[in-house]
């Protein structure tokens, strides 16, 4: 019965670690300070984005300019409000975290929404890089690739703070 009471408080104490970690502000990904007020990136792809970053060395024709706008254009309502969501719950796993007391399931249960969030807006994302890819040549998926795949500029996670 103890190691089972044990159990529950790491299990407890490791849900609350993951969830002030996935609670924690995130920094803007476009690197410019710009975001929604609560440190999170806009939800769609902004000029400091690393695919459209990338998409200027790959020499696009003005008619694939004109296509990747469109793609862009469409995909920027379901990635708000994905981005949203994902606020909302962020903000609900906080809420749980900073309860008192706290409730266990009410925490992995907000934890697991953020995940799934996050992993719809990856989703969303892939798709977006798919139907991209879709409109450039061989020549510049191949481009796109190396410097989507490059190291990129500033320290690693960790440092440089």
């Amino acid at each position: 019965m103890k190691s089972l009471t044990r159990y529950s408080v790491f299990a407890l104490v490791l849900l609350v670690t993951a969830g002030l970690a996935l609670a924690q502000p995130q920094p803007p990904a476009n690197g410019n300070g710009q975001g929604n007020g609560q440190g999170n990136p806009p939800p769609q792809a902004g000029p400091g984005h690393p695919i459209l970053k990338c998409l200027q060395i790959v020499n696009l024709s003005e008619d694939q300019k004109t296509q990747i706008k469109g793609i862009l254009e469409a995909a920027a309502p379901t990635l708000k409000a994905l981005h949203d969501t994902l606020v909302a719950d962020r903000q609900a796993l906080k809420a749980a975290i900073e309860a008192v007391p706290q409730d266990a399931c009410a925490i992995g249960a907000a934890m697991l929404k953020v995940q799934a969030d996050e992993k719809a807006i990856r989703a969303e994302h892939e798709k977006v890089k798919l139907a991209i890819e879709a409109v450039l040549t061989t020549e510049q998926k191949t481009k796109l690739a190396g410097c989507l795949e490059a190291p990129k500029d500033g320290p690693g996670p960790g440092l440089g703070n």
